[in-house]
C-alpha cells in the first residue's frame, strides 16, 4: 500500500505515496547528518531549516552506449539472439547496479540514499564532502578503466554530479534549476567520456589490440560480438568473457526457478561453481546467481563478515502473492517465451532447429507462432517477426518544468511508477494474456521499451499497452509513449533490425503532440490506429462471417485506392479513386457474392453494393493512405504460410 498510497499535502491534495515521500526524506536526512558528521559541526551551528547552504550532493550515473552493447554483432550473433539479447540488457542493468554500490561505498552511504535506478540511470543523495570531487574522480577512473578494458570504449558510464542546498528541493522554480543543472553536467559528462581530452587520457588508440586478437584461440575476434578476443570456452563456444557472460546472464533469466536470487559479492570472497558466477567481476564486485533453496540461510556468513554486498530476488513474481519474499526485488522483466508441452514441427514451416521442453523459443519460431490451419487444414499466415521500440514522450520535460508543483519526492516517485509500469505489470500482461505469450523483451524498463514477437500479436500488444498506460497515468495528456513497429523476417541481422525499429520510432515521434506509433511507414495517434485496427476486423467479418470473396487482387486494388486518396487536394485526377472504388467493388466483390436463395438477385447485389462503397468510402476519406495498414494486416493474416527461413542464417 505505501508504494500506491498517497500522502496528503497541507492543502488536502494527494500527489505523492507514502513509499516516495519517506524514502526521499530518509536520503535526504542520511546525507545532511553525514555532512555535518564528517566534519564535526557543532549541533548548535546545524541551521533547521532549509536553506542555500550546499550541504548536499546529488550524484547521477548513466550507463551510455548501451545499443552498441546490445546489439554487437558477431559471425554467431544471429544463433543465440533470443537468449543473448535479453542477457545483454541484464548486463547493462547489472553494470548500472555495480557502479551505483560503488558510489554508495565510496561515500559511506545506505542503499536508501539511492533514489533511482532503472534502464541504465542512477541518482544518490550524497553529503556534499571538502573531497567529494577527489572521490568522484577517482570513481570516474576505475569505471572508464573497466570498460576500456573490457569493450574497447564502445560503452561506458557517466558519472556526474551537482552541488545542491537543501532550499533547492522546494519550490517549484528552485526545484526546476537544480534538475536542469544536473542534466546539464550529465551532458557535458557525455561529450567528456573517457576524459580523452585530460592531462592524463588513455591512448586514443589500442596499440596492443591487434595481438590480443591473434593470441586468442582461432586468431579471430569473438564470434559472439564481432570486437573482443577469445578468451574462454562456454559450452564448446570459444568467445570473450564478456560474451560469455551475457549468454550465462541469458540463461539465468529463462531459468529463472534455478537462478532467482542473486548475489553482489565483494571480488575474492567465496568460491562458486562456473555456472552459478559471471567470469568479469564488476568493478570489483562478483556477480553470483543462486536458487531460493541455495540462498536460504547458506550465506550468513558472507554477510557477517561484510563480503556479501547486496541479494536479490530476480525471479517473475508469482501470481496472487505478496511481491516481498523475504528478499528485496529487482524487476528486470525476465519474461521469456518457453517453449511449452510436445513440440510439433508442423506448426514451423521451415524451422529445422527442435525445441525441448522449456527451451527459449528461437526467432524463427517465434516469427510462425501467428501461423494457424484454415478450415482446409492448409496453414495460413505470414512468417514475421514484429519488433516494437517505444518510450514516453517529453519525459525529460516533465521532470523539469512539466509536474504541477515539482519536487524531489514527486519526480522520484514518477520514475519508480512508470519504470514499474514496465517491468512489473508487463510480463505480467504476457504471463496472464495468451495473446502476448510470445512475446520476447530485450529491454522494457525505465522509460523505453524494446520487444520482439509475432508480427500480428504485436501489433495488437502495441494497442493494448498504450491503452493501459493511459489508464495506469489516469488519463493524463502529458504522460504518453510513443512507439516504432516494424515487420521482419527472423533472419534479419539484430543490428539492422534495430536500426529499423529505431527510425520507426523517431519517425512516430515527428507526428504532432507526439502520443504515436508509426507501423508500415504510416504514423497516426493512437485513437486512429485503434480505428484502423477495428477496420482489419471488419475485413475479416465480411470474409469469414458473410462469405464475401476478399480476393487478394481487390485488397491490392484498395490499397492502391488509398494512396490515390491522399493526394486527392494536391492532384485533381486523383479524385476518380470514387469511382475506381465504385467500379472495383462491383466487378471483384459484389458480382461474385452468393446470392441468397430468396433474394431478388439485382436488388441483393446492388443493395450490398451501395452499403460496401459507403464503408470504403468513409473509410479512404477518414484514413487516406493510412488505411493500408488495415489492409496489409488482413493481406498477411490471410496469405498462404510459406517456408520463408533462410536457415544459414538463424535467429
Amino acid at each position: 500500500m505505501t508504494t500506491c498510497h498517497a500522502l496528503p499535502d497541507a492543502d488536502g491534495a494527494s500527489g505523492i505515496s507514502l513509499y516516495d515521500q519517506g524514502k526521499t526524506t530518509t536520503a535526504l536526512a542520511i546525507a545532511l547528518w553525514q555532512h555535518h558528521a564528517r566534519q564535526a559541526t557543532p549541533e548548535q551551528d546545524i541551521p533547521l531549516t532549509p536553506s542555500d547552504d550546499a550541504r548536499l550532493l546529488l550524484i547521477q550515473a548513466d550507463v551510455f552506449g548501451i545499443q552498441n552493447l546490445i546489439f554487437a554483432q558477431g559471425n554467431q550473433t544471429q544463433k543465440m539472439a533470443a537468449k543473448l539479447l535479453r542477457g545483454r540488457s541484464f548486463q547493462v542493468s547489472l553494470l548500472a547496479e555495480a557502479a551505483a554500490l560503488l558510489v554508495l561505498e565510496a561515500f559511506d552511504l545506505p542503499p536508501v540514499c539511492q533514489l533511482i535506478n532503472a534502464a541504465g540511470k542512477s541518482m544518490i543523495v550524497a553529503p556534499n564532502l571538502p573531497d567529494a570531487a577527489e572521490r568522484l574522480v577517482g570513481l570516474r577512473q576505475r569505471l572508464d578503466e573497466w570498460f576500456l578494458t573490457h569493450t574497447y570504449a564502445q560503452t561506458g558510464i557517466g558519472l556526474c554530479s551537482t552541488v545542491a542546498g537543501s532550499a533547492e528541493f522546494l519550490g517549484e522554480h528552485a526545484y526546476g534549476t537544480l534538475q536542469n543543472r544536473l542534466a546539464q553536467a550529465m551532458e557535458q559528462q557525455k561529450y567528456q567520456r573517457f576524459s580523452l581530452c585530460a592531462g592524463d587520457a588513455p591512448p586514443p588508440v589500442f596499440d596492443s589490440y591487434l595481438d590480443h586478437i591473434a593470441q586468442g584461440a582461432g586468431g579471430e575476434p569473438c564470434p559472439v560480438n564481432g570486437l573482443h578476443p577469445v578468451e574462454t570456452t562456454l559450452n564448446g563456444l570459444n568467445c570473450s568473457r564478456l560474451a560469455a557472460d551475457q549468454i550465462t546472464l541469458g540463461h539465468w533469466i529463462s531459468h529463472g526457478e534455478r537462478y532467482a536470487r542473486l548475489l553482489i559479492l565483494r571480488d575474492g570472497t567465496a568460491t562458486f561453481s562456473d555456472d552459478r558466477c559471471l567470469h568479469l567481476t564488476l568493478f570489483g564486485y562478483q556477480v553470483v546467481a543462486a536458487s531460493p533453496q541455495e540462498a536460504s540461510g547458506k550465506f550468513g556468513e558472507l554477510a557477517r563478515n561484510g563480503s556479501l554486498r547486496r541479494c536479490w530476488d530476480i525471479s517473475l513474481p508469482p501470481e496472487g502473492v505478496p511481491l516481498f519474499q523475504g528478499y528485496a526485488r529487482r524487476f528486470i522483466n525476465g519474461w521469456m517465451p518457453l517453449a511449452q508441452g510436445e513440440y510439433q514441427p508442423e506448426c514451423y514451416p521451415g524451422v529445422e532447429d527442435l525445441l525441448a521442453n522449456g527451451d527459449i523459443k528461437t526467432f524463427d519460431h517465434l516469427s510462425c507462432e501467428d501461423v494457424y490451419q484454415d478450415a482446409d487444414q492448409q496453414l495460413r499466415g505470414t512468417c514475421a517477426l514484429g519488433v516494437l521500440k517505444g518510450d514516453i514522450d517529453n519525459l525529460g520535460y516533465l521532470f523539469r518544468s512539466g509536474l504541477p508543483q515539482p519536487g524531489f519526492a514527486k519526480t522520484i516517485g514518477l520514475s519508480r511508477q512508470i519504470h514499474l509500469f514496465f517491468t512489473l505489470w508487463l510480463p505480467h500482461l504476457c504471463r496472464k494474456d495468451p495473446r502476448f505469450a510470445n512475446t520476447y523483451t530485450v529491454f522494457a524498463g525505465g522509460d523505453d521499451f524494446f520487444l520482439i514477437g509475432p508480427w500480428r500479436s504485436q501489433q495488437t500488444l502495441a494497442l493494448t499497452m498504450a491503452q493501459h498506460f493511459a489508464q495506469y497515468s489516469g488519463h493524463n495528456p502529458a504522460l504518453h509513449f510513443s512507439l516504432g513497429l516494424v515487420q521482419v523476417k527472423p533472419s534479419y541481422p539484430v543490428r539492422a533490425l534495430a536500426a529499423q525499429a529505431e527510425v520507426a520510432l523517431e519517425q512516430a515521434k515527428q507526428h504532432p503532440g507526439k502520443n504515436a506509433i508509426c507501423l508500415y511507414n504510416e504514423v497516426m495517434g493512437w485513437p486512429e490506429y485503434d480505428a484502423l485496427l477495428t477496420c482489419s476486423e471488419e475485413l475479416t467479418r465480411w470474409r469469414e462471417h458473410d462469405g464475401y470473396p476478399l480476393s487478394s487482387g481487390l485488397l491490392y486494388r484498395l490499397l492502391a485506392l488509398s494512396e490515390q486518396s491522399s493526394k486527392e487536394s494536391d492532384t485533381p485526377q486523383a479524385a476518380l479513386w470514387r469511382s475506381r472504388l465504385a467500379y472495383f467493388l462491383r466487378r471483384n466483390l459484389v458480382d461474385k457474392v452468393k446470392v441468397p436463395a430468396k433474394e431478388n438477385p439485382a436488388a441483393f447485389r446492388h443493395q450490398l453494393h451501395l452499403a460496401l462503397f459507403a464503408i470504403l468510402e468513409q473509410h479512404l476519406k477518414q484514413h487516406r493512405q493510412r488505411y493500408r495498414v488495415a489492409l496489409q494486416r488482413h493481406l498477411y493474416h490471410y496469405r498462404t504460410a510459406n517456408k520463408t527461413h533462410n536457415n544459414k542464417d538463424k535467429a
